[in-house]
């Protein structure tokens, strides 16, 4: 009897083994790839998201800050030339005279002029709303008197017109004057969420934000409000551990000195101002802008900064004399 020994084709024992290692090693590179894809795609997310958020903050703020900046030269130069200023009252002086005589629209333009003259440089936005105001009344008194019978037609009509032009360069000074810092401030402090949080980061690293709160600072300076801009400027030396902007500061706060001396004349305020300059030069020795007003303030003869000084010195300028900057002072 013939037995038949079948023979099986074994695999090697570790052949099992070997088949799930290679198994495994396929699924961990397929995970790594998915991973790796994964993360690529989340990273390339990310730039695409920052990327469109910084390109939004930049197209919104950027001519908002220059447009501001602008306006805030433009004053810069009215506040020095007086330009504008200058037109207003030279209309103002040929109203006054074409009103002569007709009692009540006399006084009222003599009431507008004298609160031009006693307000306009402490407040200058104020007192232009202010005298916009009355001028609207006084048209409307015009009006009324051109009805009655007997009236001076000419007269009135002359002084209607002259007044409805000097409407319109109270608009013109009343734009140079109005510059919408604070509306520009309060929103790149409180940024739209669609820009989030990228704009958290763009606004401190782009300096727009110290930009804006210093010129707001100065322009503030500008139109009286020299409490608010010493806040804002107190605030920036709190967070500041930079030199260039810790002088800056200095420099800030001298220049609301300034304006002060050359608002209420008190020599205390002078040499307050060359101490915050002194300090400007010691934390930036190259900030021309310290430097500039420094060297003018030093060049002032002892009258200049000191008013009431020479008083009784014919050779000396006396109180309300010393420390004016135009010659002659302005009528506003």
């Amino acid at each position: 009897m013939n037995t038949e020994v079948e023979t099986v084709n074994e695999l090697p024992p570790d052949s099992n083994n070997e088949e799930s290692l290679d198994v495994s090693k396929v699924v961990n590179t397929q995970k790594r790839k998915k991973f790796i894809s994964y993360t690529l795609f989340v990273f390339a997310f990310f730039l695409v998201f920052t990327g469109i958020q910084a390109l939004i903050f930049y197209s919104k703020y950027l001519p908002q800050i220059e447009d501001t900046n602008g306006k805030l030269f433009s004053l810069t130069l009215e506040k020095t030339r007086g330009e504008q200023l200058n037109i207003i009252q030279a209309k103002f002086q040929s109203l006054r005279t074409v009103v002569k005589g007709q009692s009540e629209i006399s006084s009222r333009i003599e009431a507008v002029f004298e609160i031009m003259g006693e307000h306009f440089s402490g407040g200058p936005l104020g007192t232009i709303e202010q005298v916009q105001s009355e001028l609207q009344l006084t048209q409307q008194l015009i009006q009324e008197k051109l009805t009655e019978e007997g009236a001076l037609v000419e007269v009135l009509t002359q002084a209607a017109n002259e007044i409805t032009q000097l409407e319109k360069d109270f608009e013109k000074l009343h734009e140079v004057y109005f510059i919408p810092f604070d509306q520009l401030h309060a929103e790149l402090q409180n940024t739209p969420w669609y820009l989030w949080p990228t704009a958290g980061k763009l606004r401190n690293v782009s300096g727009y934000l110290n930009a804006v709160t210093f010129n707001r600072a100065m322009y503030l300076s500008q139109i009286g409000e020299i409490g608010t801009a010493r806040v804002l400027l107190s605030s920036m030396y709190a967070n500041s551990d930079d030199q260039e902007l810790l002088g800056l500061v200095y420099y800030g706060l001298g220049r609301l000195q300034w304006e002060l001396f050359l608002t209420r004349l008190e020599p205390e305020n002078y040499f307050q101002a060359t101490n915050y300059l002194r300090q400007s030069l010691q934390a930036d020795p190259d900030s021309t802008l310290a430097k500039r007003l420094f060297d003018y303030m030093l060049s002032l003869t002892e009258a200049e900064s000191t008013p009431g000084a020479g008083k009784g010195d014919p050779t000396t300028l006396t109180e309300g004399e010393a420390g004016a900057v135009q010659n002659p002072p302005p009528l506003f």
